[in-house]
């Protein structure tokens, strides 16, 4: 258990595997799209992937100067997938979205409609100069379309660059993406730490997950979770699509993206 206390988790602990994610160390490939008919190859090394359990939804109404709380996802369980900071544009975080929400879909994880909350992203940005250190990071919450996902982190990348140019500090923050001005907006500062108390979860068992090497002799397959039994259940992936394609039809690499994302 992760213990804090927002309006939109009111039990006032959040569970989560945050210290003990169920992956660790993956890879994403996604290509990015550069010109009319030019695909770059690019990849972001994923930290981990861990399961918790989602908050309530604040709407603020600013006609009223009042905030609402939706409770209705309040509880309900979520994959967050944490990757490392190997993007440089708002391009290509939103190619690697499109690539992510492609993967989800075709395994039947999400149906990825991030209009509807299906799938949200939280970018952190940061600026600094070659051969220094990451500056410190801002975190622009709950962006729901890949589209804004780009404009939000180009338009902080460019807010950070000129608040240093100007002799300004970057706050450690909490920012939102207003698509109508284009711009982020401050929510809340992030600089205290805050002790979460961690503890173990008591009403939950531990999740143990086995391969071929590891499942344990006489162990009912049926009761225990064997990743190599569901890799080997796995559907054709689009990047494997997509290269049959090329391959099978000789067509341009190009097109096969097209062709996979309209299937």
């Amino acid at each position: 258990r992760k213990h804090y206390f927002y309006a939109d988790l009111p039990v006032g602990y959040q569970i989560t595997q945050q210290r003990c994610p169920i992956a660790v160390d993956g890879n994403l490939a996604y290509s990015l799209s550069v010109g009319k008919n030019n695909m770059i190859p690019k990849s972001v090394r994923i930290k981990q992937i861990q399961l918790e359990q989602d908050s309530g939804k604040s709407l603020h109404d600013e006609a009223r100067t009042q905030t609402l709380i939706d409770l209705n996802r309040a509880g309900v369980g979520l994959i967050e997938i944490v990757m490392e900071p190997d993007m440089r544009s708002g391009d290509e975080a939103a190619a690697a979205v499109r690539e992510l929400q492609l993967i989800l879909q075709t395994l039947g994880t999400s149906h990825g409609n991030m209009a509807e909350g299906q799938l949200r992203v939280d970018a952190n940005i940061s600026v600094h100069q070659p051969g220094e250190p990451y500056g410190v990071r801002t975190e622009v919450k709950n962006i729901n379309s890949a589209r804004f996902l780009a404009r939000a982190i180009d338009y902080e990348i460019q807010r950070q660059i000129e608040v240093l140019e100007n002799g300004g500090k970057i706050l450690n923050e909490t920012r939102a993406f207003d698509y109508k001005s284009g711009q982020t907006i401050s929510m809340r500062d992030k600089e205290g730490k805050q002790d979460y108390r961690f503890m173990p979860e008591p009403n939950l068992p531990p999740l143990i997950i086995y391969d071929n090497e590891t499942l344990p002799v006489n162990m009912n397959p049926q009761q225990v979770v064997n990743i190599d039994s569901i890799r080997e259940q796995l559907p054709e992936l689009p990047c494997v699509k997509r290269t049959r394609l090329v391959e099978k039809y000789g067509i341009r690499n190009e097109h096969s993206f097209t062709l996979v994302v309209s299937n």
